[in-house]
């Protein structure tokens, strides 16, 4: 079976469930770790997002790319980025797969936690 964007999206962030994500994304104390214990292929979270920083290096640590993307403000915050991104064209081709800046960056975060 040939894994499409959209399968690999639902396997990972959308296998997630809102609740999951926005909990994970709200609280003060929750951070990359968090994440990635929530999805179902953190390896391919990661090869993402290893590609990303290949591309990206300046960003390839994790208090940047948290300034970057403000987890803190919440999942909305997060995907109303996502939906602009793509509105200004703001996307990045990695592995095949177009993905706005703000999930790339999110794949990236992921892989930098420790243990990632």
């Amino acid at each position: 079976m040939t894994v499409t964007r959209r399968v690999f999206l639902k396997r990972g962030l959308c296998a997630l469930g809102g609740a999951g994500l926005v909990g994970c994304l709200e609280t003060g104390g929750a951070g990359a770790e968090d994440l990635a214990s929530r999805f179902r292929d953190v390896k391919g979270v990661e090869e993402i997002g290893r590609a990303y920083l290949e591309t990206h290096p300046e960003e390839a640590d994790p208090a940047v790319l948290a300034k970057l993307l403000e987890p803190e403000r919440g999942w909305p915050a997060l995907e109303a980025r996502i939906r602009s991104d793509y509105r200004e064209n703001r996307v990045i081709r990695l592995k095949g797969w177009p993905l706005s800046i703000t999930e790339a960056r999110l794949y990236a975060w992921v892989t930098l936690r420790p243990g990632g």
